[in-house]
């Protein structure tokens, strides 16, 4: 199993995150997505052949461009919304 942590922008409200969760969820090799509103952090979890570059493009295609990726905690952590 493998896991995929991104820092994504234009999260805004549960319309988003039912977006979000609903498109990548349809991928073969995703079998679970988590998306947190407030913080803009989506996991998504799934098989070994999950592609962290292929899942950027298709969030930046729906509006929601990925700030960072695996330094994802640092960025958490500068660029907190709490």
């Amino acid at each position: 199993m493998k896991t995929i942590k991104l820092a994504v922008k234009n999260i805004v409200c549960q319309s988003c995150v039912k977006t979000i969760c609903e498109y990548l969820s349809n991928e073969e090799a995703v079998d679970n997505v988590t998306v947190d509103e407030q913080s803009g952090v989506v996991i998504i979890e799934g098989k070994n052949n999950l592609n962290s570059k292929q899942i950027e493009m298709k969030l930046e295609a729906l509006g929601y461009p990925v700030i960072a990726e695996k330094n994802y905690e640092k960025w958490k952590i500068l660029f907190s919304f709490s």
